[in-house]
């Protein structure tokens, strides 16, 4: 395989790709826990790109990303992001919230609700 074609599939072709039978992702957010950022915890099985994915979409939702914290375990991962939204602000909205795990569902991949 190619350098390119190698990097065009970790890119983008990988979401595809079966993942183990597991629990759907956990995605909680948490305004109490910053004074100045909304905080986003991820628990979802791990795999190749998923962080990529992740940071991805939160970009696309033009958030901006104060912190990060990205563990993973036993082919876990445990990544939490304290961001705000274009004005420097929390998220407080709950249908601005939904729609942001929406995004991050979907970046996550398939069969995930």
């Amino acid at each position: 395989m190619c350098v390119s074609c190698a990097s065009d599939w970790a890119c983008t072709r990988h979401k595809f790709l079966a993942l183990p039978a597991a629990a759907p992702p956990f995605l909680g957010f948490d305004n109490e826990g910053s004074s100045d950022c909304t905080i986003l915890r991820v628990e979802t099985p791990d795999r190749l790109g998923l962080l990529a994915d992740i940071l991805q979409a939160l970009a696309d939702l033009g958030l901006n990303i104060a912190q990060a914290r990205i563990d993973t375990d036993e082919d876990l991962a445990h990544d939490v992001f304290h961001f705000t939204d274009v004005a420097g602000l929390k998220i407080l909205d709950p249908a601005q919230l939904r729609f942001v795990r929406r995004r991050l569902l979907e970046a996550i991949g398939p069969c995930h609700d």
